[in-house]
């Protein structure tokens, strides 16, 4: 924000000072008007005589800690170079701009011909450095087509995989979004990324994917042993683009199951210390200071699936002997998200440090998570009735306009 007030303020300055110099083409302007000039050009061509003097060196190049010497060297030269050439480049449009501003001030040249110079230098100035950052390989026809195309990998998980799944790239998975466009995906990154999963990353994720690589590398992965990427549902596993880097993993949970025992834990660290342990498919841990389930243990002898998946709606379909626990495999928020059993509200507990978990009475029932924030649903309803008010107004005031129109005596010749 403080770039974009700079870059907004010099070039009105610049504007002001060369206003107050055309209304006012005196003695007193022209100095200050050779003060500015050789500030700015004397600077330049300061830059551009002692470029070859700096060390150009930077914190960057401990990234280059295992290269040559000349290599270095090189590219040193060249941040040089590139210095001396851009400082003798503004050298020379500041002497041209200064020759303009100093034939108007002599009376040589009119204020539309000033006008038409100095707007000239600009865009010959600009449209080459703009061209550096914006140039026609940013202008492609439909560059999402080449940028997010469809890999063999890609192809080949949508063509083996079950309608709900989440793939986990292994090739940069906390900063690459690209995943996402094609799957549901257990990494990206957001610059405000939940404080829970976050955690998450952190105390298991992390390891967890440190054991895949080395247990892939060794050519003998225990995916059983991946606690945390299959209570999210990780399917595939993808290292490439070619349908030969894409591992399925038997594991994964799915989008819900039953388990058979809760673990009460009394802090958060105890909570992940303990998920980072138990077997996911059987058990789970939950935080007994903020909720309290009827019971402990459960039976786990049912199934339950996703039938409808959609941005603010999921249902699942169940059916169990006993009474059970489910666990969801989606993250757990509480404000705005309700939860229905047969239309029932039921309370939705948080397992795992970062799921969803329901107490589900013996039988067949359907589950339905729905999202309804309460500033959500009551904003929409007041922008709605504006909404709404704003049509009818203006149709009544056209309305209006119309029978003016119509009623409006017509002169006679």
């Amino acid at each position: 924000f403080a770039l974009v007030l700079s870059l907004f303020a010099l070039p009105l300055g610049a504007m002001l000072g060369l206003e107050k110099l055309i209304a006012f083409p005196d003695k007193t302007q022209r100095k200050k008007y050779l003060i500015a000039f050789a500030i700015t050009g004397g600077f330049a061509l300061l830059a551009a005589i002692l470029a070859g003097m700096g060390s150009y060196r930077g914190a960057v190049d401990a990234q280059l800690a295992n290269v040559p010497d000349w290599f270095l060297d090189a590219i040193r030269d060249d941040r040089a170079s590139l210095l001396r050439a851009d400082a003798f480049r503004t050298f020379i449009f500041t002497l041209l701009a200064a020759a303009l501003l100093w034939l108007f001030t002599q009376k040589k040249l009119k204020v539309w011909v000033l006008a038409t110079g100095i707007t000239v230098l600009i865009l010959v100035d600009t449209f080459p450095i703009a061209k550096r950052y914006l140039n026609n390989d940013n202008f492609q026809r439909n560059p999402e087509r080449t940028f997010f195309a469809e890999t063999e990998a890609d192809a080949f998980i949508k063509a083996d995989a079950p309608n709900h799944y989440r793939v986990f790239n292994l090739q940069n998975p906390w900063n690459e979004a690209k995943t996402a466009y094609h799957h549901a995906s257990i990494g990206g990154y957001h610059g405000a990324k939940m404080s829970r999963y976050q955690d998450l990353i952190s105390n298991c994720l992390s390891e967890e994917t440190e054991r895949l690589i080395d247990g892939l590398q060794q050519g003998s992965a225990d995916f059983g042993n991946l606690t945390a990427l299959n209570m999210l549902n990780t399917r595939y596993i993808k290292f490439g683009d070619q349908k030969e880097q894409v591992i399925e993993n038997p594991a994964a949970l799915g989008s819900a199951w039953f388990v058979s025992r809760l673990n009460p834990v009394t802090n958060a660290r105890e909570e992940m210390d303990r998920l980072c342990r138990i077997n996911p498919e059987f058990e789970a841990v939950y935080d007994a200071t903020a909720f309290e389930p009827e019971n402990e243990r459960f039976s786990d002898s049912g199934s339950i699936r996703l039938v409808e998946k959609k941005p603010h709606t999921l249902v699942y379909e169940s059916e169990n002997e006993g009474d059970g626990f489910a666990v969801f495999s989606e993250i757990y928020y509480a404000e705005g998200w309700e939860a229905k059993i047969d239309g029932t509200p039921t309370e939705i507990l948080r397992v795992n440090y970062t799921l969803r978990g329901l107490e589900v009475p013996a039988g067949n029932h359907t589950i339905t998570f729905s999202y309804r924030p309460a500033p959500f649903v009551k904003g929409n309803t007041v922008m709605s009735v504006a909404s709404w008010l704003l049509i009818v107004g203006f149709i009544a005031a056209l309305v209006l306009q119309i029978k003016k129109i119509i009623k409006k005596p017509q002169l006679s010749v």
